[in-house]
């Protein structure tokens, strides 16, 4: 059993060792409309469950949002209004109904449009300035609520 133990010990270490690093890199190397999906997901999932993703969740927030922006916003940038919604209240269903579209990106930076809600009067559209920080996307800007893809212009 001890040399069972002592051969099976290094093949595990370098299994655990490999599986680690890949999802390390996966993280890192997330495109601009895959870090802005997930982090709205999770931020909407948080204010749904009723939890401050600002107090509750500032480890995963740093992974999504540049902190020159997390200081902007715990120092009254959405004045009033969520800084990432634009809004007072929040719709349930902005959780279950996002889409982003990439409209521009370079090497350090990228710009995409995130839309939510799936109700004319849930419906929200931003754009989302992203800028690159060693091999990860973080959010840096949100950008109004412009009219939603589709809505009739006066």
């Amino acid at each position: 059993m001890k040399n069972f133990c002592r051969a099976i010990f290094p093949v595990l270490a370098a299994f655990l060792f490999v599986t680690f690093n890949q999802s390390a890199s996966a993280a890192e190397a997330r495109s601009p409309s895959v870090t802005v999906t997930q982090f709205y997901k999770w931020y909407l999932h948080e204010m749904n469950a009723d939890h401050d993703p600002l107090t509750d969740g500032r480890t995963k927030l740093r992974g999504y949002v540049t902190n020159a922006l997390i200081t902007e916003v715990l120092h009254g940038a959405g004045q009033g209004a969520d800084y990432f919604t634009k809004s007072q209240d929040y719709f349930p269903d902005w959780e279950t109904n996002l889409s982003v579209k990439e409209s521009a990106i370079d090497q350090a930076n990228a710009t995409e449009v995130l839309t939510m809600g799936n109700t004319k009067e849930s419906t929200k559209t931003f754009t989302i300035t992203l800028v690159k920080e060693g091999s990860a996307w973080k959010i840096r800007k949100v950008a109004g609520d412009l009219e939603p893809p589709g809505a009739a212009t006066k």
